[in-house]
């Protein structure tokens, strides 16, 4: 795993990225309530006064631990094969896939940004794939998440931003798992729409 940051535009062919962005875009889509879209309050260290966490709905596609598969998951399968064909990743790789969605919120600003966070604990790898174009951009920080001699560093309170990817439909990110980042809410879009993907 490196650090790397890699951004990939048009992964899909556009006639298999329209039908897996019109079932997500679709008012038939199951979306769940999550209060905190990035850190519980208990697991809140961040002291960056830009950093604000808000709510937001996510679906789970997949979660390895909790064994759930969502019948959803099969609107995945030609973004499977295009990761399998193109990255060498495979549904063995997958810990878990979530679509997540935001909306505007009163007081969030261009500025501001969700709490920096990684997604697991181990080593990963972490990819971010839009489903429409808006704005909310993502935010790569310098910080990484390091392990020295078995044990963990402690988590880091302030971050510098390395870089701000903006959303755009069938764009996908890929980056270390250890690298911290996060989500914007959108100011000027109705909702900001991704898809998040963790694999070994």
């Amino acid at each position: 795993m490196d650090n790397k940051i890699r951004v990939i535009d048009n992964f899909l062919p556009d006639l298999e990225f329209e039908k897996l962005q019109e079932h997500i875009l679709s008012v038939n889509f199951p979306w769940f309530y999550c209060e905190h879209v990035s850190l519980p309050p208990e697991e809140n260290f961040v002291k960056d006064p830009l950093a604000i966490e808000t709510d937001g709905f996510h679906h789970i596609f997949y979660d390895k631990e909790y064994d759930v598969e969502s019948f959803a998951s099969e609107y995945l399968n030609n973004f499977f094969k295009r990761l399998e064909e193109n990255l060498r990743f495979t549904k063995d790789h997958f810990i878990r896939i979530r679509s997540s969605m935001k909306s505007p919120k009163l007081g969030f600003t261009s500025e501001n940004y969700n709490l920096p966070h990684v997604d697991y604990f181990f080593p990963h790898e972490t990819m971010i794939y839009y489903i429409n174009d808006s704005d909310g951009d993502t935010r790569i920080f310098d910080q990484e998440f390091t392990q020295n001699n078995n044990s963990w560093d402690e988590e880091p309170e302030i971050f510098t931003t390395k870089c701000r990817i903006t959303p755009k439909a069938n764009r996908l990110v890929w980056i270390s798992g250890f690298r911290y980042h996060t989500a914007s809410n959108p100011i000027e879009s109705k909702r900001r729409i991704i898809i998040n993907i963790n694999l070994l």
